[in-house]
């Protein structure tokens, strides 16, 4: 089986009662790939639903991290190490990231303690900004052109 990201989507938009009575072999094969289980219990009611729920809070970010090794391994960059060699090309300059006139300092994200403000930002800094949200790019009045391809 080829495990792909829309296989994955399809499987869980389905909904876990679906999963277990029409694609449990599917299922079952996702969840063994994603978190090497070599012999998962395809019969009990509360083992598939943990792995029901381990697939929908985890699945997508570990798919995304096994196709990068593979990827790796056959030699190809993957999205995010071509937007960090993008990045790094980008520190050795200087910031290319600007506050707009009248913010003094962001928080990084909702409730954190960690501020940045024109002084103190770097490049890596607002890539992160901007990765938790790319909407927060109305709060730079400077930036590169090729942002969303950073954040990527």
């Amino acid at each position: 089986m080829v495990f792909t990201n829309e296989k994955l989507n399809k499987l869980l938009i389905g909904g876990y009662e679906k999963a277990v009575s029409e694609d449990k072999d599917t299922f079952i094969a996702f969840y063994a790939y994603l978190f090497d289980d070599k012999d998962p219990c395809t019969t009990c009611g509360n083992k598939l639903k943990g792995y029901w729920n381990k697939l929908v809070d985890e699945g997508k970010e570990k798919l995304r991290i096994k196709n990068n090794i593979i990827m790796a391994k056959n030699g190809q960059n993957t999205q995010e190490e071509l937007a960090n060699e993008q990045v790094s090309r980008l520190a050795n300059d200087k910031c290319a990231f600007r506050l707009r006139e009248g913010i003094g300092s962001l928080a990084m994200d909702f409730g954190s303690s960690e501020l940045f403000n024109n002084d103190t930002i770097t490049n890596e800094i607002a890539v992160k900004y901007l990765k938790i949200n790319k909407n927060r790019i109305a709060n730079f009045e400077v930036y590169p052109e090729n942002w969303e391809e950073l954040i990527k």
